[in-house]
């Protein structure tokens, strides 16, 4: 992949993590998310590796590829569907401490998972 596509993937891959920002903002109720961005938004590949991440909640950020990893070893027997949202809240499994949630889903590409 040349150097001008690469930029561009990566910059719109960015881009929909902010976009999911955004969204959570404006549908969330709660002044810790709106007025101190108190979350994060990311997009991992198909093994759970992450390809994007918006900057809203830095500290957050460095259990998120684990968590996605451990989600995706321990539902490796279940089958996921598009349309499908996985909720988390383990702090032994990747997650960060008990009042905190983490939303998946599954990103299928003309029937193949993706991310």
């Amino acid at each position: 992949m040349d150097v001008v596509t690469m930029n561009i993937v990566e910059s719109t891959m960015l881009s929909i993590c902010r976009e999911m920002g955004i969204t959570m903002m404006k549908t969330s109720y709660s002044t810790i998310f709106n007025e101190s961005l108190d979350f994060s938004c990311a997009i991992a590949d198909a093994n759970g590796d992450m390809i994007a991440v918006a900057d809203y909640c830095p500290a957050q950020i460095g259990g998120m590829s684990l968590l996605i990893k451990t989600c995706i070893r321990e539902m490796a027997d279940q089958p996921v569907h598009e349309g499908d949202v996985i909720l988390h809240n383990d702090p032994y499994r990747g997650g960060l401490h008990t009042p905190e949630h983490t939303f998946f889903t599954p990103i299928y590409v003309d029937g193949e998972l993706m991310g």
